[in-house]
């Protein structure tokens, strides 16, 4: 397996992790501020956007015809695995690497992946991330393209 790896991009397996349960349940509590133990529709899109912003419009769009006007708990549980199981890996890679092309190139080189590390906490020295940066580049030692990173993510050593 590679040695690096995206956290949030990995791809799911048929369940959701015990801490997107809690985040969803977490979530469920501060909309349900109206005392109903109930969420309507409305707070439902809301909460939605909350927890996964790239969610697949036509599950939110039929969010009322499959659960109603209002969801309890079990059923907001049921709907936000299946919004998260069915979400496309490859939105979020494409997502995250737009994020990081900051100058819009189409490739993402070593100080635009240490300037997103150093965003979310980490803080490698430039020569981690241009040992990440050239793993993954098949064309170019320097940058990294999308297809490329695409493929390092979704590949294993045994390839």
């Amino acid at each position: 397996m590679n040695s690096y790896c995206a956290p949030h991009a990995t791809i799911r397996a048929s369940q959701v992790s015990i801490e997107e349960k809690q985040m969803f349940k977490e979530i469920f509590d501060a909309f349900a501020g109206n005392q109903s133990g109930n969420l309507t529709s409305a707070q439902v899109k809301e909460a939605v956007q909350t927890i996964a912003p790239y969610a697949p419009s036509y599950m939110v769009s039929r969010l009322e015809s499959d659960y109603g006007s209002s969801l309890t708990w079990p059923d907001f549980e049921r709907f936000m695995t299946r919004v998260l199981l069915e979400m496309n890996p490859m939105d979020e890679i494409k997502r995250v690497f737009e994020l990081i092309d900051s100058d819009h190139t189409g490739s993402i080189n070593a100080q635009q992946l240490q300037k997103v590390m150093e965003a979310t906490g980490e803080h490698p020295p430039l020569s981690e991330a241009e040992a990440m940066i050239h793993e993954a580049a098949n064309t170019h030692s320097d940058k990294v393209t999308l297809n490329e990173l695409i493929t390092f993510l979704t590949s294993s050593d045994e390839d």
